[in-house]
């Protein structure tokens, strides 16, 4: 069972390097940096992480779940704002995520989300697609340092899907 001690140690160890990471190079910061920003030492950090990635991925796993918690009961475009408004208001950590991982990784973890929007209402290759663009744009518009917010954003990529249907239905629909 995790003690109040244990879970605040972990929070103090997670906010740390989630700092360090808006401010810092990910591959500058070492454990001492962490351990020594939330007032701990280097033992301390090893007894809650096994590493750097560790802690990284405990923050991923745990942003991941809050956002399926949040986007569960809505419908599929809200799923999406909700999404949007949830990577916004985080946005220098992700933007920072988003320098240290791979672009397939990133994608991966906006895909699942995004299919879980759409899995209702188209499948197959459609849904495969569909969710590689919409998760593709979100990484776009987060990696960006643009001031676009959430709605504005999600506006200009309705729009722009929609203007890709009609070309699609126009070039590729048999006479």
């Amino acid at each position: 069972m995790q003690t109040k001690r244990y879970l605040d140690s972990q929070y103090r160890l997670k906010q740390s390097f989630r700092k360090l990471l808006i401010t810092t190079d990910y591959n500058q910061i070492d454990i001492t940096m962490i351990a020594e920003a939330a007032g701990m030492s280097r033992k301390n950090f090893y007894f809650h992480f096994k590493s750097k990635e560790d802690l990284y991925n405990s923050m991923m796993d745990e942003k991941l779940a809050a956002l399926e918690k949040k986007m569960r009961p809505y419908k599929a475009w809200d799923s999406v704002v909700t999404l949007c408004r949830f990577l916004y208001n985080d946005r220098e950590f992700y933007r920072a995520a988003i320098s240290i991982s791979t672009l397939n990784e990133i994608a991966e973890m906006l895909r699942e989300p995004v299919e879980e929007i759409f899995i209702y209402e188209i499948s197959g290759q459609c849904l495969m697609l569909t969710s590689d663009m919409v998760a593709f744009a979100i990484w776009r518009w987060i990696k960006s340092s643009s001031s676009e917010g959430p709605l504005q954003f999600l506006m200009a990529l309705k729009k722009n899907l929609i203007e890709l249907s009609r070309i699609s239905l126009r070039r590729f629909t048999p006479k």
